[in-house]
């Protein structure tokens, strides 16, 4: 997941990537996508797919809104992310939940199995239609359309390896309830027309034995899948904060350095810098060091900062440079 903040002409004024921000047009990176143009210029928020760097993204475009001098700079704030990485979640959780739909008919199949090489006779022939059984047909129904919907309420409040757990028993308790009442409810002694009653009565119990395992191996993939996805992209986030504070703080050491790597550091000083503020400053000049004891705020952040940077890093200041901060330290030096 990716974001970039563009102005009404299409200017990238701040990218995720670093590299991109103040330096790509993020329309002619659409290949001028009309739609794309139409919500940022308008400033309205819409979700659709276009071309990014030759690639399909989905993209959610809404309006910035900003505080105090900037609260309406009339900037569109860009989400974006690329449709291969929706499609291979898709399809990781496809393939993983027919694995565990798999296992589970292996496993059902094995049961079964065992039960007809037991008594094949009693295991494979209770579920046939009978005209005199239609009260237990409409029964068998009911408590399967109960057990259906007492999984739906489960799968909105349970965790998906817990309802994984809950579709196994219910599975479970549906067949051996169903076979209970199939075979051991009483027949009517009058015939009727059943075949009404036994269709909703296999209807219901194949969602049972099909449909609810199936629903639990797919809600259980996908929360893995989608868990396995937001790891990643946090991970991604992370690498991109480092990133980030190096760039940020070489651009500073860049623009606030009192001196480069290749100065020798032999000169008429022996060295400028700052152990501790909070104890006091050193500062060695033509040889003769001069200690004082002051507080952090009688420094300007700026002089602290530039100082600190100097000692620490080992560097050596310029000879210019090193008069500059001779004077700034010293007068505040015998000021103390």
């Amino acid at each position: 997941m990716r974001f970039a903040v563009v102005d009404h002409d299409g200017l990238v004024v701040f990218h995720s990537d670093g590299t991109r921000s103040l330096q790509e047009s993020f329309f002619k990176e659409c290949e001028d996508d009309a739609a794309l143009k139409s919500a940022v210029q308008e400033l309205h928020d819409d979700l659709l797919t276009a071309y990014y760097l030759g690639r399909p993204t989905r993209m959610y475009i809404t309006r910035l809104i900003g505080d105090g001098a900037f609260a309406d700079p009339r900037w569109a704030l860009v989400v974006f992310q690329d449709n291969a990485v929706l499609e291979t979640s898709n399809l990781e959780t496809l393939t993983l939940a027919l694995i565990m739909f798999a296992a589970f008919g292996v496993a059902r199949g094995a049961v079964s199995a065992l039960l007809h090489f037991f008594a094949p006779s009693r295991w494979t022939k209770w579920f046939w239609p009978d005209d005199r059984k239609g009260w237990a047909y409409a029964t068998a129904a009911l408590v399967d359309a109960g057990v259906i919907a007492l999984f739906v309420v489960d799968a909105g409040r349970l965790e998906s390896m817990a309802l994984l757990g809950r579709a196994a028993m219910l599975t479970a308790g549906a067949a051996i309830a169903t076979y209970l009442i199939v075979t051991l409810m009483p027949a009517s002694s009058r015939r009727t027309v059943v075949w009404r009653e036994f269709f909703w009565a296999r209807a219901t119990f194949l969602f049972v034995m099909a449909g609810v395992p199936a629903a639990a191996c797919f809600q259980t993939a996908y929360d893995f899948e989608t868990a396995l996805l937001v790891k990643s992209e946090r991970a991604h986030e992370d690498v991109d904060r480092a990133a980030r504070s190096m760039r940020i703080g070489n651009r500073v050491v860049d623009r606030l350095a009192l001196s480069t790597k290749r100065d020798s550091g032999f000169g008429i000083w022996d060295s400028i810098g700052i152990w501790d503020l909070g104890f006091g400053i050193r500062i060695g000049i033509r040889g003769r060091p001069c200690e004082s004891r002051i507080s952090k705020s009688r420094i300007p952040n700026h002089e602290s900062r530039l100082s600190t940077w100097s000692l620490r890093s080992g560097h050596r200041g310029s000879r210019a440079s090193r008069d500059c901060a001779s004077a700034a330290l010293c007068s505040r030096c015998s000021a103390a």
